[in-house]
């Protein structure tokens, strides 16, 4: 099964508060990310991009809130989901930038697919207020830029990265099964089939792809 081609069912109104709590955290934790590796940009401007990324990473959030007020919630961190999401960062604590920009390539996109994928069968409004988020927290592509460029100027560093790469996935791919399994509304939502494993699937083959697309091995 590929997750992205299975028709969206609509969205419960339970099912949508999860989605947009977790997201709203997920990308609370981003930001803690990108501001605590700003020390290993290797110059003004590296430092100034991983600021703005650190920036549009929070940028699309108070829609978010906003949004899950008008559903009758209140914004809040998740205690189902905290844990796993930082479990997640705890593990793949970055040492040095190239690292940091291999996490938000990989790790950043696999998050992306996950909450646009699971986005879909939301209502229309509240869609297109994720979606709006999710492109203003669109950092990858210089996350990409940095890689070849590293790559170019070091065959060597492919072998690292491509590691590393792939330790970010495993934990990041982890992650998007643990949530679905905490929270049942969640769950029919991203995965309707009860599928996880076409999930993975669909999720991992996006992944091998951009990884392809930067000279990283799977």
């Amino acid at each position: 099964m590929d997750n992205e081609l299975e028709p969206p069912r609509p969205a419960s109104p339970e099912s949508t508060q999860s989605l947009l709590q977790l997201f709203l955290m997920y990308q609370l934790r981003t930001f803690d990310r990108y501001s605590a590796n700003v020390g290993f940009a290797p110059d003004f401007d590296r430092h100034f991009r991983l600021a703005q990324s650190a920036g549009s990473a929070v940028d699309g959030l108070a829609a978010i809130a906003a949004q899950i007020e008008k559903n009758g919630s209140v914004p809040h961190y998740s205690k189902q989901f905290e844990p796993s999401v930082d479990t997640y960062h705890g593990a793949t604590v970055a040492r040095d930038w190239l690292e940091v920009v291999v996490k938000l390539y990989v790790g950043g996109s696999i998050a992306r697919d996950f909450f646009h994928d699971a986005g879909e069968a939301l209502p229309e409004e509240v869609r297109d207020t994720l979606r709006d988020a999710l492109a203003k927290s669109d950092v990858e592509e210089f996350a990409a830029e940095e890689v070849r460029t590293a790559i170019a100027g070091d065959e060597t560093a492919s072998g690292r990265l491509s590691l590393w790469g792939r330790r970010i996935a495993g934990e990041a791919l982890n992650l998007m099964q643990q949530v679905v399994s905490l929270d049942a509304a969640l769950g029919e939502l991203a995965v309707p089939d009860g599928d996880v494993a076409g999930l993975v699937k669909s999720l991992n083959r996006r992944h091998q792809e951009r990884m392809k697309a930067v000279g990283l091995n799977n």
